[in-house]
């Protein structure tokens, strides 16, 4: 980094912390949060070009520029790998479309989609095919492009995994200098339009992954052991749903509960709630092998972004936070 740059980072980070000051969360937040163990978030706010590190009980505690990747590393730039027959055909049956065109992705900013933070306050964040270790300066340490459009990203003790955007479900670890440490991938590479799959904490080190609309669990990660962890509904096998036209919606862990939190559609969930309209939240116990699902009251749009004491913690698309009680 030049003696500019450097200089310019460090003019603006005044700024920054004086814009912070004003950061409510109640009427700012939105889009997906890192959640830390603290139980503490850090928010992207594009508008500023900054992460702002907001805790419920103390509100904000600091900012941090964000780093911009590059157009071309957005899905849909050059460098996809071929179709293979399999892939294709997966892609048929799921119905998903061609990856978007790079042309249309031309001439825009490009903001972080997943971040977290290490030990040393490094954000590791990450968007289409890009990687990158900023300092907390905002200074790009190292960059990495990655094997495929990211998905989902979970912070561990030793690293971090990546969950792909792809048809069939490919996981990577990366260790805290960058490099994958271990692969997980089925047959066939072809990437999809929408995030099919996702990965979520499993509270004891490692991580669990949740494939289209299955609303079982496959444990993986290195060591992990093979199987599946079904659950029960109503006293029978809970069966899967339908993942619905924006794929699959995040997942969370839940402490305080031992559970894995997801969203559905009311419709595509299938239960007794009151409106059959909207959100309906699903925990998934761990220790019990239930799941219970409660109407969230929240149009679609809201996003699942963390669990606090006082339960599941959406995101507003128009800006703001919602919390709902955990079944």
């Amino acid at each position: 980094m030049s003696f500019r740059t450097s200089l310019t980072v460090l003019l603006s980070l005044p700024v920054l912390l004086g814009q912070a000051s004003s950061w409510e969360a109640g009427v700012r937040a939105r889009g997906w949060a890192y959640c830390d163990v603290d139980g503490s978030f850090l928010f992207l706010e594009p508008s500023r070009q900054a992460f702002i590190h907001w805790d419920p009980g103390q509100g904000v505690r600091g900012t941090r520029p964000a780093p911009l990747v590059d157009p071309r590393d957005s899905p849909g730039g050059e460098g996809a790998e071929a179709e293979d027959p399999y892939s294709a055909a997966a892609r048929l049956l799921y119905g998903e479309g061609r990856r978007p065109s790079r042309r249309d992705r031309e001439g825009r900013r490009v903001f972080p989609e997943r971040w977290i933070l290490d030990a040393r306050d490094h954000c590791w964040a990450a968007a289409g095919r890009t990687l990158v270790e900023v300092d907390p300066m905002g200074r790009i340490l190292t960059r990495r492009e990655l094997a495929a459009p990211l998905a989902d990203m979970v912070r561990v003790a030793d690293g971090f995994f990546v969950c792909y955007r792809t048809l069939n479900p490919f996981i990577q670890k990366f260790d805290w200098r960058g490099e994958p440490v271990w692969t997980y991938r089925r047959k066939g590479s072809a990437l999809s339009d929408q995030p099919l799959h996702r990965i979520v904490p499993d509270g004891r080190g490692g991580i669990l992954l949740a494939e289209l609309g299955s609303l079982s669990f496959t444990p993986v990660g290195p060591g992990s052991r093979e199987g599946q962890i079904y659950f029960t509904r109503d006293g029978s096998l809970a069966e899967p749903l339908s993942t619905g036209r924006g794929g699959r919606a995040p997942m969370v862990y839940c402490s305080t509960r031992n559970a894995v939190l997801a969203v559905f559609s009311e419709s595509e969930a299938r239960t007794e709630l009151p409106s059959g309209k909207g959100l309906a939240l699903a925990c998934f116990r761990l220790d019990r092998g239930t799941v219970e699902w409660r109407s969230t009251g929240l149009t679609e749009g809201h996003l699942l972004i963390g669990a606090s004491v006082s339960g599941a913690v959406f995101s507003a698309p128009s800006g703001g936070l919602a919390t709902v009680p955990v079944p």
